[in-house]
């Protein structure tokens, strides 16, 4: 009887020990939450050399990487039969990795074969884009020198934070220059490209 009555009391200090070290543990451990910031979108950009979209923001400039269904989309932005939805999309970066989705409304009633032909294919998704890249502080010479939006679109980008541990995260300087006025370039690997402005803007801002 005084043998189980000490497993069971040596059993109950176990337990509570263990819970407490997960508790401690918990309370120790770094969490991440998303706080949002506002943007505001006033320019495209396209690296023709690799076919990455740059949405160039007041804040940041947000470089992506190359996507299939929004290069081709994109032939398409003064077509009335496409609408882009960036202004209720979803962006969340984390240490400067951007990653961003919107969809895309296309009329089915088009008359364009081959938009036809893509919708076809690509509506069992929703005709989600989804992209990802790094974000990058705005340099206000580029942003001054770009073609402007008809509309600014303002997004909501959601940064990481770390609860427990206040680090701050740098923030590159964008790989954007104006090298002669009114013309904008991207440095890759030591040599300018020249960037090509996505114009005629008013189905992307609806």
């Amino acid at each position: 009887m005084i043998r189980k009555s000490l497993l069971t009391f040596f059993s109950f200090i176990l337990i509570t020990f263990t819970l407490a070290g997960c508790v401690t543990s918990e309370l120790w451990e770094d969490h991440s939450i998303y706080k949002p910031y506002e943007e505001a979108i006033n320019a495209f950009l396209i690296n023709p050399k690799d076919d990455s979209v740059i949405f160039l923001g007041e804040k940041y400039h947000y470089i992506f990487e190359k996507n299939d269904q929004l290069s081709f989309l994109l032939e398409y932005y003064g077509n009335p039969a496409v609408k882009f939805s960036i202004k209720d999309g979803n962006y969340y970066v984390d240490s400067n990795k951007i990653k961003a989705s919107f969809s895309v409304i296309i009329d089915d009633n088009t008359t364009d074969k081959n938009l036809l032909e893509w919708y076809e294919k690509n509506k069992n998704n929703r005709n989600i884009i989804s992209l990802k890249g790094m974000r990058y502080l705005a340099n206000k010479k580029v942003n001054e020198n770009s073609k402007k939006l008809s509309e600014v679109i303002h997004i909501k980008v959601y940064n990481q934070y770390v609860v427990h541990e206040n680090v701050a995260v740098n923030i590159l300087m964008t790989p954007l220059a104006v090298i002669t006025d009114g013309v904008i370039a991207v440095a890759v690997a030591g040599s300018w490209i020249i960037l090509s402005p996505v114009i005629a803007y008013d189905s992307l801002t609806k």
